[in-house]
């Protein structure tokens, strides 16, 4: 946070809520690499009661807990996670629960084209097309069904043999921490690359993370990691964004995904 300009505003300046609920995460993050799942559900609940980007870390989650717990106990969890909303929501729910249960996750939601730091170099009709939502939805579903499948269950047979028990070609899966870890960041950036829009807050979505990714990346010689950074770091500070500097983001961040972390 000390070397970058836009998180130093996003924390210190404005403290946005963005702010709280990745701390949040964090310690959702802390316990579910302890394999601590239960309290790590419940953080991760909570996380996703101040903002909902929390929820881009659901598909990491999921599969880590089914391969690793199974299904009886996954489901379990999911419930608890519920329970942990519907007690948070008591408050709203009690005075304006129309309001709450049709805003508080509202994901039909429209968003202004001023504002967007990652899609400025998309034509403004696009932008506010249902169909540029609907591509990018199914981008982000095929690109988390290919990322299980070739990258993160790969050591356990791919997706299919992962999550069926009984199928001849079943290999368990071994979670260390940093298997884990990369899973949910990896998780979380492809909800970030995919997101309909990007304002700067949301750096803080995966600022800590993009760090901790470059250095898992040993392979890559350190001068690239370090130009990818510096790269990803000056885009967030072009205001207002441009078709360049989004358009670079949207590059850099790819590169970022698909950097051999293992």
């Amino acid at each position: 946070m000390l070397i970058s300009k836009r998180i130093h505003s996003v924390y210190l300046l404005r403290l946005f809520n963005d702010c709280v609920s990745v701390l949040i995460m964090y310690m959702a993050l802390n316990r579910l690499v302890s394999k601590r799942f239960m309290s790590g559900v419940l953080f991760w609940s909570a996380s996703v009661g101040v903002k909902m980007n929390g929820l881009l870390y659901g598909p990491g989650i999921a599969l880590i807990l089914v391969t690793e717990c199974g299904w009886i106990d996954t489901l379990e969890y999911a419930c608890w996670f519920l329970l942990a909303q519907g007690f948070m929501a008591v408050p709203f729910l009690r005075r304006a629960p129309g309001e709450y249960l049709t805003q508080a996750f509202d994901f039909s939601r429209s968003f202004d084209y001023t504002w967007t730091v990652n899609w400025r170099f998309m034509p403004q009709h696009v932008f506010a097309s249902d169909g540029f939502k609907w591509t990018l939805m199914v981008l982000h579903a095929s690109t988390l069904l290919l990322f299980a499948n070739y990258r993160w269950l790969k050591d356990a047979g791919g997706l299919i043999h992962a999550l069926t028990p009984f199928s001849n070609k079943h290999r368990r899966i071994v979670w260390n921490r940093r298997k884990i870890l990369i899973c949910l960041f990896e998780s979380n950036l492809i909800g970030v690359i995919f997101a309909r829009s990007l304002h700067y807050q949301h750096y803080s979505w995966y600022y800590h993370s993009a760090w901790l990714m470059v250095l898992m990346a040993e392979r890559v010689p350190l001068l690239a990691r370090i130009s990818l950074i510096m790269l990803i770091e000056y885009c967030w500070n072009v205001y207002p964004s441009t078709v360049t500097s989004s358009f670079l983001l949207f590059a850099g961040n790819i590169i970022l995904l698909l950097l051999p972390k293992q």
